[in-house]
């Protein structure tokens, strides 16, 4: 990216608009300008050359690495998922700035909007997915500009600049019909920013993120968070790390309902060109520290990892080289997205779509033959039918189902799915596992060999040997011969599993198992690494460490060698861990 040689009457109408001092020190995007007002809160001015009193900004210091992604597919089709990109009618308006939007429920909105030198916000309502209705700006006595509202109506966080304060901070504040009453300036325990702006709230509205210039940031604007305790006070603020902050600038942070994602705009990390809206994935275990009432973090880093996961570039066509920011997505973000850019002049609102193959048919002169597949679930070692089980059918690698059901009072099923393609069954029920089947479909309906639930279930991740922290790609079946599925996404399922009938749990215990080779203490303890290894995985998955009991079997326990089996296969299928349910007491 190019830097921008801002002038000084660019650089009055900045210091005007509580655009962060440090931050002029650091890289701006080749839309700074611009930026001034749309990103950072704005309200520009025309002041003299003689009240400016910030220095001339250095060149940018950042870099981002050029973003070299495959273009999401917006071509409609049959035979895999496609995306549909659009301006949101009504929140696309020539010459007004729409720069975000708060989603409220029963399709009600909250709009930040801009013009020249005003920034306010309005309540709007949400027509259908592309379609909104502007209704009410709100009014502000004590404000000179607001936006980016989060919370409530009765109990609002916002960024604003009030009359008779310097720059611009967070606010609480109360939304009365259209009237607004600010409330108090959010002041934190740790250091105090010189601009902090676009708050966002966790699903739980204890965990406040934003952006703040802070003097140690690593560059630009970053990325914080903040807890509020049980006396309203706040702790904090928390720099996110590095996987999500960059020598760049990062601002308008968004946490997703179920609390697994940040998103957030940057002008660093990978770039498309300008700012790029981000996706990054948040560490169960961080919100299980906010749980426990924040344990003392280390004093020698900021944040314990990897609570965030790397950030990702949204890519085309969600970015392009204009300015994107105030990514709000619902789940996954490639699902339902919305976002803001410049990429026709003025800021407008867009929204992006996820299609899957089946649930969207092009029509009478689709050519896609579907048919039924028909089934039961057992359990494995009673062969009793398992009523109210679930049943999914997904694309090999694809974590969206295209059919999913339960079964009924029979343990029976029924899914309409694409016929001639190769498909992965998952079944699961709360009181056993799961079961994990690749299947060609074929092309008229069909009645398959029924799925059967284990109650133990045999966890074969392929570890070289010797080793407990870093399995082969590929799992194991109960042959010890390599299948099509990954380690991670068996514990993926494994994880989903447990958390999903968590109620009827007391606690799960997992057992390692070892071969033959080494001593009876020294298999001990590998089989206790290789299950802590497990435990590990699942807990960085959302389970609970109190729910999961780790025990070594070693080399005690070793299954029988099949006739003629070769060793080596037969030591791969005793390297194991076993893992049992332990049921609550109805």
């Amino acid at each position: 990216m190019l830097g921008f040689n801002l002038s000084n009457e660019a650089m009055v109408d900045i210091q005007h608009s509580g655009f962060p001092h440090t931050a002029l020190r650091h890289a701006l995007s080749g839309q700074a300008l611009l930026l001034g007002v749309a990103l950072l809160l704005g309200c520009r001015s025309s002041l003299p050359l003689a009240h400016l009193a910030c220095p001339p900004p250095e060149y940018p210091r950042c870099t981002a690495s050029p973003w070299r992604g495959a273009p999401r597919d917006t071509v409609p089709r049959t035979d895999r998922p496609y995306w549909t990109l659009r301006a949101v009618e009504g929140l696309s308006r020539v010459g007004i700035d729409e720069l975000a939007l708060t989603p409220l429920p029963d399709h009600r909105l909250w709009v930040t909007l801009a013009q020249d030198h005003r920034q306010w916000v309005a309540s709007a309502t949400l027509l259908d997915e592309a379609h909104a209705r502007i209704e009410t700006e709100w009014q502000f006595d004590e404000f000179t500009c607001i936006g980016f509202p989060a919370g409530k109506p009765e109990q609002l966080l916002l960024a604003g600049e009030a009359f008779g304060t310097s720059g611009v901070g967070i606010f609480t504040a109360q939304l009365h019909g259209n009237v607004l009453r600010k409330g108090s300036a959010v002041h934190w325990t740790e250091l105090a920013p010189v601009w902090a702006s676009q708050p966002a709230l966790s699903p739980q509205g204890s965990v406040v993120f934003f952006a703040a210039d802070l003097a140690e940031s690593y560059g630009g604007t970053d990325i914080y968070f903040a807890v509020r305790r049980s006396d309203g006070t706040w702790a904090g603020p928390y720099n996110c790390g590095p996987q999500i902050n960059s020598a760049c600038h990062e601002l308008t942070p968004w946490i997703t309902p179920d609390g697994r994602w940040i998103l957030f705009a940057s002008n660093g990390h990978t770039s498309v060109g300008g700012y790029d809206v981000f996706a990054a994935p948040i560490h169960p275990g961080f919100w299980e520290w906010i749980a426990r009432g924040m344990p003392p973090l280390p004093s020698d880093v900021p944040l314990l990892q990897p609570w965030f996961g790397e950030a990702h570039n949204l890519g085309i066509p969600i970015n392009t080289s204009a300015d994107e920011l105030a990514p709000v997505a619902f789940g996954e973000p490639d699902s339902l997205l919305y976002w803001s850019s410049n990429r026709r002049g003025d800021f407008d609102l867009y929204v992006l779509r996820r299609h899957e193959a089946l649930a969207s048919p092009l029509g009478p002169a689709s050519s896609l033959q579907t048919i039924e597949i028909r089934g039961s679930v057992h359990h494995q070692e009673t062969r009793k039918p398992i009523p109210g089980a679930e049943v999914r059918a997904h694309r090999p690698g694809e974590r969206t189902p295209i059919a999913e059901t339960t079964t009924d009072e029979a343990g029976r099923y029924r899914l309409r799915v694409p016929a001639n393609t190769e498909l992965e069954l998952i079944a699961q029920a709360g009181e056993v596992f799961f079961q994990i089947q690749r299947i060609t479909t074929p092309s008229t309906d069909t009645t398959l060999p029924p799925l059967e639930l284990p109650a133990r279930f045999f966890l074969r991740i392929n570890f070289p040997f010797d080793r407990y922290d870093t399995p082969y790609p590929l799992v194991l079946d109960t042959n010890g011969r390599e299948t099509s599925l990954r380690w991670e996404q068996v514990l993926d399922q494994l994880a989903d599993n447990i958390l999903r009938y968590r109620d009827r749990l007391q606690q799960l215990v997992l057992v390692g198992h070892t071969d033959d080779i080494g001593s009876a203490e020294y298999n001990r303890w590998l089989g206790h690494k290789r299950v802590n290894f497990i435990i590990e995985q699942l807990w960085r998955r959302g389970v609970p460490r109190e729910l999961l009991r780790g025990e070594s079997a070693g080399q005690s326990q070793l299954l029988l060698r099949l006739p003629n089996e070769p060793i080596e296969q037969w030591r791969k299928r005793c390297r194991r861990v076993e893992l049992s349910k332990v049921l609550r007491t109805p």
